[in-house]
């Protein structure tokens, strides 16, 4: 048999996407995202990297902190910048 292709998991898709946007957003990493968005560093960085859950209500700061659609942080679906 061929090798096992396993899916992403959403909470894998969501951090990848919140990476995405923040590099995007200029931030070359997430220790400067934190310092300029007065984070504390270490939660954001295990938050990104999956080391740590992160509610709805931390994605949808997040999300706020980087003016994206909750939407399509959440499901890839719609618009990705608020306007």
């Amino acid at each position: 048999m061929g090798i096992s292709n396993k899916s992403k998991s959403l909470e894998q898709i969501i951090r990848e996407r919140l990476k995405e946007a923040r590099i995007e957003a200029g931030f070359a990493s997430a220790k400067i995202f934190s310092d300029k968005k007065e984070l504390k560093v270490s939660t954001y960085a295990l938050h990104e990297s999956g080391m740590r859950g992160m509610a709805l209500r931390v994605i949808e700061k997040y999300a706020n902190l980087l003016n994206l659609e909750r939407n399509w942080l959440l499901t890839g679906l719609g618009p990705k910048y608020k306007s």
